[in-house]
């Protein structure tokens, strides 16, 4: 885009004006008609270029204002571009509402926790997930291990086993990584930016070093054993030096009483905590009914499975009092219709709830 300015001729006085200028007002005598004359013609000369340079100044700003706004729509569609350039798991993007490809019909079936679609295009599919944002994932195929993602990008989705020099995204501020069937990279990977991190399994975290995270999902069941899961999770927690906020997990490991003892305790800085509970309930219950444990956190999720023995009931009840005057907020979700009447039982006769 180019501005055309006219060109302006900008008026100056002469030096000999100035000099008969001062000599007028330090005359004693009254002025003359011809010194009036003179004086008020050039102060409507001044005036004139004045309302000029005014003029220049509001277009001026005018510009700026419209430069300014082009290059923030710039970028905003360079994110997004760039975000959707990443190769995206199914597993993090589901439910997948529709194929945009609609000239190719592809038949989806189920191989390893990844849906690969079958067809003229095998190994690559287009969709769009819930919020209308373009999806693009690439399965296990030799070429599509040849992919290359653009190092500027900000948010990431992919198997660990399909992006290499993932240490070459230091713009990247969000992750989402599944277990590969590989070792995984040789070396520890130091992303610098990363706040938020969605992993298939603990034994991620032994490759990554991430000094900004303060927000960890873990879901699945591919956790190993739990004093194996324990020494991933704190020697990623004590080597990449962050402060935890949040931890949100489906993996029954995270609740067990060695995890809990072990690796949950020592994480003083969480403010959210967002738990499965399948079995050993009774663990993570008494726990947080410790003030002392968790001190800073504000809320609690928590994701009923299974209906809890009548005898963890207490336990549940006793965490519920003692953690409700200090947690913002507390929010249950359970599997069966029948589990929530169970559960509003339990809370109405502990007095939790109110019978109306």
């Amino acid at each position: 885009m180019q501005w055309h300015v006219p060109h302006l001729s900008l008026y100056s006085p002469p030096n000999a004006l100035n000099s008969q200028v001062s000599g007028i007002l330090r005359a004693t005598r009254h002025f003359l008609d011809t010194d009036r004359d003179l004086i008020l013609q050039n102060i409507e000369v001044f005036q004139q270029q004045i309302s000029v340079y005014d003029a220049l100044l509001d277009r001026i700003d005018e510009v700026r204002a419209e430069m300014q706004r082009r290059r923030d729509t710039v970028h905003k569609s360079m994110a997004v571009y760039s975000s959707t350039l990443a190769p995206i798991p199914t597993s993090s993007q589901r439910p997948l509402s529709r194929c945009v490809s609609r000239d190719t019909a592809f038949n989806v079936v189920e191989q390893g926790g990844i849906r690969i679609p079958e067809g003229p295009l095998a190994g690559v599919g287009f969709f769009t997930g819930d919020h209308g944002n373009l999806v693009i994932y690439f399965a296990s195929y030799p070429w599509a291990r040849r992919f290359h993602v653009p190092h500027h990008i900000t948010h990431l989705a992919a198997c660990l086993d399909n992006v290499s020099n993932l240490e070459g995204y230091q713009s990247l501020v969000e992750c989402h990584l599944e277990a590969g069937q590989g070792p995984g990279p040789l070396h520890h990977i130091h992303l610098p930016n990363v706040r938020r991190l969605f992993v298939s399994s603990t034994r991620i975290l032994t490759h990554l070093r991430l000094p900004s995270l303060d927000n960890l999902v873990v879901y699945g069941h591919d956790t190993p054993e739990v004093h194996t899961a324990v020494k991933m999770v704190n020697d990623f927690i004590y080597h990449s030096r962050c402060s935890l906020t949040r931890l949100a997990t489906d993996s029954f490991v995270f609740i067990g009483q060695v995890f809990v003892k072990d690796c949950l305790s020592l994480m003083n800085t969480l403010v959210c905590l967002e738990v499965g509970l399948v079995w050993e309930v009774e663990n993570i219950f008494n726990a947080l009914a410790s003030i002392g444990f968790l001190p800073n956190l504000q809320h609690l999720t928590l994701q009923l499975f299974s209906s809890i023995e009548p005898s963890f009931w207490d336990p549940f009840a006793a965490m519920i009092s003692s953690r409700s005057r200090y947690l913002r907020s507390i929010r249950i979700f359970v599997s069966f219709p029948t589990m929530w009447k169970e559960l509003a039982n339990v809370l109405r006769h502990y007095g939790h709830l109110d019978s109306n």
